[in-house]
């Protein structure tokens, strides 16, 4: 279930305006204090051990439910150690789907972690063939330098070593290869990754924006209701000026430097 992201606004501004009148912030009364352990839970219980008990029975008792750890502690080699542990218990003991992450970044969904990494991220969906990829086109319209299969829609979308780059997906060494070469060369130079990140944003508004793409479906049905309205024997004169009138189109494209023919 997504969260109500409303509710706890609401009971967030509630918490500042009693403080803001009171001058503290209302205190909960622990249901079970334990040495140096306070436990707040809506099912009393005399132990830690029945605490855990009485919460694990929900995710035995619903096979719809999951259990998420949400460490709120500083992350080390010992403490994932732990917590990868007691990760394979519950799971285990309760058969039940576990998460794992650790505060504040398990606050956020992926999608909004992936819209505060200030462009830095590197999403990987593997893919042999795009028959058009428009997440390739978000990624690099979100400024994220972008690397695609070179099968497919991709090709079109992207100009390799200029505002992306393409890979054979097809060949498993290549893939890899590649993939290390990115990663360690945006990691030295970050000024490249400004500039494919630039050049990524500039590609996808200028080519593959909604209005790009309603002007050329237009253009595409005008074509079609002129060989609809034409004469087979017309046709063929009709569509020598159009395809001249495109080639002409594409020179003056050539001549301004921005598409190369073979």
């Amino acid at each position: 279930d997504q969260p109500d992201v409303e509710a706890a606004k609401v009971l967030a501004r509630d918490m500042v305006q009693a403080y803001q009148e009171e001058g503290q912030l209302p205190e909960l009364e622990p249901t079970l204090r334990t040495g140096d352990i306070a436990v707040f839970s809506q099912a009393p219980a005399a132990s830690l051990e029945e605490t855990l008990e009485i919460f694990l029975d929900g995710a035995t008792t619903d096979s719809r439910r999951y259990i998420a750890l949400q460490a709120y502690v500083a992350p080390d080699p010992q403490i994932d150690a732990a917590l990868a542990d007691l990760r394979r218990v519950l799971r285990d003991r309760t058969r039940q789907a576990t998460t794992l992450g650790y505060g504040p970044r398990f606050l956020h969904s992926t999608g909004q972690l992936h819209k505060g990494d200030a462009g830095r991220g590197l999403f990987i969906q593997p893919a042999l063939y795009e028959a058009f990829g428009l997440t390739v086109l978000e990624a690099m319209h979100s400024g994220i330098p972008t690397a695609a299969t070179r099968y497919g829609g991709p090709l079109e979308i992207i100009q390799d070593g200029e505002n992306g780059f393409l890979l054979d997906t097809r060949d498993p060494g290549s893939l890899v290869d590649g993939l290390e070469q990115l990663v360690e060369t945006m990691d030295r130079d970050m000024g490249l990754w400004k500039k494919i990140s630039e050049a990524g944003i500039k590609r996808v508004a200028e080519n593959f924006t909604w209005p790009v793409y309603s002007r050329a479906m237009l253009q595409a049905a005008t074509v079609t209701a002129l060989y609809r309205q034409s004469s087979k024997k017309e046709w063929r004169q009709t569509a020598t000026s159009y395809a001249g009138a495109v080639y002409k189109q594409l020179r003056q494209l050539v001549a301004r430097e921005t598409l190369s023919l073979p």
